[in-house]
């Protein structure tokens, strides 16, 4: 089947039904529904839903990252950092276990 970008969602497979299916279970995520149900605007949604996911997991392994860096500074440097790195790092590890929960 060729797909015209203004064509109505209904005739084609159930792909972006599991694509919306797929990016709103690990996050939690809620997606927009398009105002028309076009192939053109429910693309445009998923597209940006998934940028988002994308972003959000990039940020939180950063995020551990960095705090798994500070620990391993704080351990082998000053113990006065110690305290402030762990916890920056539990609250990093707590945020990628959530991203990893879908």
């Amino acid at each position: 089947m060729n797909w015209r970008p203004h064509d109505k969602l209904g005739d084609e497979p159930d792909v972006l039904q599991d694509l919306r299916e797929v990016l709103t279970n690990p996050g939690n995520v809620t997606i927009e529904v398009p105002s028309r149900k076009t192939f053109e605007a429910e693309g445009a949604i998923l597209k940006q839903a998934l940028s988002d996911c994308l972003r959000d997991q990039r940020a939180a392994l950063a995020q551990l990252a960095d705090a798994a860096r500070q620990v391993d500074k704080a351990a082998f440097g000053s113990t006065a950092d110690f305290g402030p790195a762990h916890q920056a790092l539990l609250k990093a590890l707590d945020r990628a276990e959530v991203l990893l929960q879908g």
